[in-house]
């Protein structure tokens, strides 16, 4: 009888609800109910094929996005779009009657069920995708410390700065590519590493001022030693007229600057080194005066 919601076409599962249906209304003498009978069987299927459908819906797409490496967004919406076209289909063919209104309301509260399900499984997989972005991100961040770690210093810094500069970006070049695939969380990764790729850089080259400072430093006393060594005898011997004591002085101080040059010839083009130049031909000159 169309009137009581009876479907066009019967499957396998539909003749079978139906005798069930029409051996508990024998078995309980209640025939006559029937018609009230089938409208209570019908809302209670509806009921029950939502819960399946979710159900459905939320495991097959938990199962998709357990994946590694972890769905960008774009896969996530296709195996949405996917699991959702599944679970709706699965909501029909289990239903007698797929116009009713309980059938129309049942269906929406399906859909909003399943925008709350997709909503926690995106938020999951968000989290999922950071954690694998900022994986990479520690592996990249950690190669680029083990080549700065194997820089031999100390060296010019400007050459210092531009070779740290070229792996730094080449570094960042690489990481891009691989999470090029994860735009949504690449940026953000992206610019922490590329900070902590700067303070890896910064503390580079204060290292390396650090060791160019105690070179300098050195080769200023190697100056005073050597010209100290090359006027012992102006102190110790006799008179000397101011002719040979003036090529003394002037032998010993080029000596002076010739030891500071072979100490501080690694680090030439330091922008200290000018400084500890003038400081090195300005402490011969104070020793000089002594002796003249």
């Amino acid at each position: 009888n169309s009137s009581i919601g009876a479907p066009k076409w019967f499957s396998g599962a539909h003749m079978a609800a139906v005798l069930e249906l029409l051996v508990d209304a024998a078995n309980n003498n209640v025939m006559d109910s029937i018609p009230s009978i089938w409208t209570l069987f019908l809302d209670k299927q509806v009921v029950q094929a939502r819960e399946s459908a979710l159900l459905v819906f939320e495991k097959d797409l938990t199962t998709k996005v357990q994946v590694f490496p972890p769905l960008n967004t774009y896969q996530l919406q296709a195996a949405q779009r996917e699991v959702t076209e599944a679970a709706r289909r699965m909501f029909h063919d289990v239903l007698f009657d797929t116009s009713s209104a309980a059938t129309v309301a049942a269906e929406l509260e399906l859909n909003n069920n399943i925008q709350v399900v997709l909503g926690r499984i995106e938020a999951e997989n968000s989290k999922r995708i950071l954690e694998h972005c900022s994986k990479i991100a520690k592996e990249a961040e950690n190669k680029f410390k083990s080549v700065v770690n194997e820089i031999s210093l100390p060296q010019a810094e400007k050459a210092l700065q531009e070779s740290l500069q070229q792996k730094a970006n080449q570094a960042l070049a690489k990481l891009k590519d691989n999470l090029v695939e994860y735009s949504d969380a690449s940026e953000r990764v992206m610019a922490g590493v590329e900070e902590h790729l700067g303070l890896l850089m910064k503390e580079c080259i204060t290292l390396n001022r650090d060791k160019v400072t105690v070179i300098l430093d050195r080769a200023v006393s190697a100056a005073s030693d050597s010209f100290a060594e090359e006027t012992h005898s102006v102190l110790d011997g006799g008179g000397m007229s101011s002719a040979s004591l003036n090529r003394v002085l002037t032998q010993a101080r080029s000596g002076g600057m010739k030891a500071f040059e072979n100490i501080a010839l690694p680090v030439y083009g330091e922008t200290t080194y000018d400084a500890y130049l003038a400081l090195a031909g300005s402490q011969l000159d104070s020793q000089q005066k002594k002796l003249q």
